[in-house]
């Protein structure tokens, strides 16, 4: 044991173990904090929108009053409550127990007590539209098991509700007897060209006449005479070499 080292169980007879702190020490997040963040978000969000339609109001020549009506109009649009195509998957194999109804039909029971409207209502699944209350609705009633998958719809552009302006004609000199003498003339035009142009080999004899040509070609270079040139022989005296008169002795 080391010397000078002593440790509270041998005097106090106490564990060591220490009390955990559990005051927070960072950043707490509060409720009302988090509402005001997203009340803020929102608020940027809609004067986003609010921004783009006016430029794009301006874009397109509106008078400030129409930008002005639909400004209005977007903001009816956002404050309504959203649309959803609503699809419940209901199990096939999971089941209750015995003697019990399956959760596909306690599904179907819950959505038809309830006097929801729907598109289809079968076996496996439920295909309904509607808002924001319909969805909470069906979150409450569906049974555990029911997968519920939502869908936002997105709502029609304001600027359809605008009449758009109409782009002016331009004048044309165009009719059924100009047409008619146009159509005749390029059926002319093509009666003759194709009557008076020359005939032409089909694709079959030109192939064989290019081949033809080009075994000439070769022939010709492989059968290529060349005539020596004749050199006239000199007239000049020549010296008899000493090997040459060594043999003649």
């Amino acid at each position: 044991m080391r010397k000078n080292f002593k440790v509270a169980t041998t005097e106090d007879g106490k564990t060591t173990l220490t009390k955990i702190d559990k005051t927070p020490t960072g950043k707490v997040k509060k409720i009302e904090d988090a509402k005001k963040r997203r009340e803020a978000r929102e608020e940027q969000y809609r004067q986003f929108r609010i921004n783009a339609l006016v430029r794009r109001g301006q874009r397109m020549k509106l008078s400030e009053e129409e930008i002005e009506d639909l400004e209005k109009l977007l903001l009816k649009q956002m404050d309504e409550p959203k649309q959803y195509t609503i699809l419940c998957l209901f199990p096939t194999k999971a089941s209750t127990k015995k003697g019990e109804a399956s959760i596909a039909n306690l599904a179907k029971q819950a959505i038809l007590n309830s006097k929801i409207e729907y598109k289809l209502l079968v076996d496996t699944y439920a295909y309904i539209i509607g808002n924001e209350k319909v969805l909470a609705k069906l979150r409450e009633i569906l049974p555990e098991g029911v997968t519920i998958h939502p869908y936002p719809k997105k709502p029609a552009s304001v600027f359809n509700m605008v009449d758009k302006p109409k782009q002016e004609k331009k004048p044309s000199n165009n009719n059924k007897n100009v047409a008619a003498k146009a159509k005749a003339a390029r059926k002319t035009a093509k009666i003759a060209y194709n009557t008076n142009r020359p005939k032409r080999a089909g694709k079959k004899a030109r192939r064989i006449e290019k081949n033809i040509k080009l075994s000439e070609r070769r022939n010709a270079r492989k059968t290529k005479i060349v005539q020596a040139v004749h050199k006239k022989p000199s007239e000049s005296l020549k010296k008899a070499s000493k090997s040459n008169m060594k043999q003649a002795a």
